[in-house]
């Protein structure tokens, strides 16, 4: 465990000194600054933070608390979309914002799910191949997560929580095939939506062809293109 625990601590502080430096080569002036100061006070944060955690070496506590973590996550997602309580930015509503803070439920709601998953799939491990318990019944917790963070709205955050949880339900023993449907059904369902919401609808074509829309909507990925023609294989370095 203490080997497990040294090498994840050396990675994620790896992580955050390397992206410290992405940010701060790809960033200019004013901006370059505000990255400067906090990143790094925000990453030792995290770490310290971390350490912490790691320090208590064995993580079966969060057996017990389990249903406080999933429903504290719950509460929050309901009261983010409240328009006297959630903050609004682009259209979307997904922070509580205080004193120049902010926070995303989304983002607890991805740890929510990972300890509820092991937790289940741990107390419910011989009954896993069966539909109603390793199918349906974690279907029902999962999919009201889904639709909170869905109506925020924020799409990407849901195709991620739901596909970390379809992984879990993999691993603690539910069939493929179970798995496998309900990953078609929310495929095409998704596939529904953004062909009717028009903003997703032109990023999509603007994915598809960046040099059409490289004024608007395509700006930034004709500018990814830019970037990586001119670099090459080897990079520009840090600071061009």
């Amino acid at each position: 465990m203490r080997i497990a625990t040294s090498i994840l601590l050396t990675s994620v502080a790896g992580l955050l000194v390397l992206g410290m430096v992405m940010l701060f080569s790809a960033s200019t002036g004013e901006t370059k600054l505000n990255y400067w100061l906090m990143q790094p006070v925000w990453g030792v944060v995290g770490f310290v933070t971390f350490s912490m955690l790691a320090a208590f070496g064995d993580y079966a506590w969060l057996k017990k608390i389990w249903w406080l973590v999933l429903v504290a996550t719950v509460i929050m997602l309901v009261l983010v979309v409240v328009p006297s309580i959630g903050k609004e930015a682009n259209g979307a509503r997904r922070w509580f914002a205080y004193s120049g803070l902010r926070f995303q439920p989304s983002e607890l709601a991805k740890i929510a799910v990972i300890i509820v998953f092991a937790w289940y799939g741990e107390r419910h491990a011989r009954k896993m191949r069966d539909w109603w318990w390793g199918w349906l019944l974690p279907g029902l917790i999962l999919v009201p997560v889904l639709a909170l963070i869905f109506a925020e709205p924020d799409w990407g955050t849901s195709a991620l929580i739901g596909s970390v949880g379809a992984i879990l339900l993999y691993l603690a023993g539910t069939r493929t095939s179970l798995l496998a449907l309900s990953g078609i059904g929310a495929a095409a369902g998704m596939a529904v939506m953004v062909a009717h919401n028009p903003v997703r609808w032109a990023r999509l074509l603007a994915f598809l062809d960046p040099d059409r829309y490289r004024e608007g909507i395509g700006f930034q990925n004709c500018q990814s293109l830019i970037a990586i023609g001119s670099g090459g294989l080897d990079g520009k370095g840090l600071c061009d």
